[in-house]
């Protein structure tokens, strides 16, 4: 998945922004006020992110509606897990962004995977367990954890390494 280019990202914000179907001549006179762009410039664009499966259109006299096909924070996540993809070791990819966090955000993360934990899709999780395998030369240890409890020993682990954001201030 490729990030939107720079208009791409503009007429995605403002759609996500309104909520609603919007014309192109309605997300050019937004824009307006930002930038002069040429009607046939967005239109272009907008054609493009309907081709690419991002906008979804329909008729309104001559003209085309158009709205995201999905939400801007599934967006996001379609790009941390493109970028979690990358890794060869995923596990450690995911413990090092962990620790990155803000507390803002770990706090975020932990209250997200309980919402999920609670949910009825969440039911597959809870019996599946998030396992994590520690080795230590010949003995290996297994541990089974919650997503919170992860992201509460990986702040943990950050803090008395010294690598973590706490670490910093």
């Amino acid at each position: 998945m490729r990030r939107f280019g720079e208009l791409e990202a503009v007429i995605m914000d403002r759609l996500w922004a309104r909520n609603r179907p919007m014309l192109v001549r309605e997300v050019v006179d937004e824009l307006h006020n930002d930038r002069a762009l040429a009607y046939t410039t967005v239109m272009t664009v907008m054609e493009n992110l309907y081709r690419k499966g991002w906008l979804r259109r329909e008729r309104d006299g001559r003209a085309w509606r158009y709205e995201p096909t999905g939400s801007r924070s599934g967006y996001t996540a379609a790009l941390m897990n493109e970028a979690l993809g990358t890794s060869t070791d995923r596990r450690t990819a995911l413990a090092h962004f962990v620790l990155q966090m803000s507390p803002h955000d770990a706090a975020l993360l932990r209250q997200a995977a309980e919402i999920i934990m609670r949910s009825p899709a969440g039911l597959e999780l809870r019996r599946m367990q998030m396992i994590t395998e520690v080795g230590a030369e010949q003995n290996t240890m297994t541990i089974i954890m919650m997503p919170s409890e992860f992201v509460e020993m990986a702040r943990a682990f950050g803090q008395r390494a010294g690598r973590g954001p706490e670490a910093e201030s």
